[in-house]
């Protein structure tokens, strides 16, 4: 199943990426999918970000992961699925907006294992044709929580990963029917 609609602004062979990241995520059962797009390149300091202190601290949570606070002007598009008893996932309408204007110290307490205990939630960077380069980060239901990946690709050689967290570079090979065309 393909989740994401491709844009003019997207590079075919980085959404291929970012499909990989979303089959291998829904693998695990999750009752429903978040998939947030983010205008521009986002660099691996997002994984477990909360917020800043005072303006000027950065905090970041490696357990008990919030909401990263992307300003709600950064989100391009939030699409959600939701796991039907028919053994697939249906786009339907969102009901929790992911992405909120509110002070950093409010962020702190949105929980992703409270707000959305049985959900996957993956972010994805817009416009990857015009810059080049692409990000993906998601926060995938485990258990009674949630683990973090994150990959940073580039348009060098076929999209290869630059750098992953939470993956490997063989969980991202592509099916030979997933290759870009």
């Amino acid at each position: 199943m393909q989740f994401i609609e491709q844009t003019p602004a997207d590079a075919p062979e980085f959404l291929a990426r970012v499909e990989a990241v979303v089959a291998r995520a829904v693998h695990a059962g999750p009752t429903s999918v978040y998939l947030i797009r983010i205008d521009h390149w986002f660099g691996e300091r997002w994984v477990g970000f909360a917020g800043k202190v005072s303006g000027v601290a950065g905090v970041r949570f490696r357990e008990n992961f919030v909401l990263p606070p992307f300003v709600p002007s950064r989100v391009v598009t939030q699409v959600c699925y939701r796991f039907t008893p028919k053994h697939r996932y249906v786009r339907e309408q969102c009901t929790v907006l992911l992405h909120i204007d509110q002070p950093s110290s409010e962020n702190f307490r949105r929980f992703v294992d409270l707000l959305l205990p049985a959900s996957t939630l993956v972010w994805f960077s817009d416009k990857s044709a015009e810059v080049g380069r692409g990000s993906v980060m998601a926060y995938v239901q485990s258990g009674a929580t949630h683990d973090a990946w994150y990959g940073d690709f580039a348009a060098t050689r076929a999209w290869n990963a630059r750098r992953l967290i939470g993956l490997t570079r063989r969980e991202l090979q592509l099916p030979p029917e997933s290759q870009p065309a």
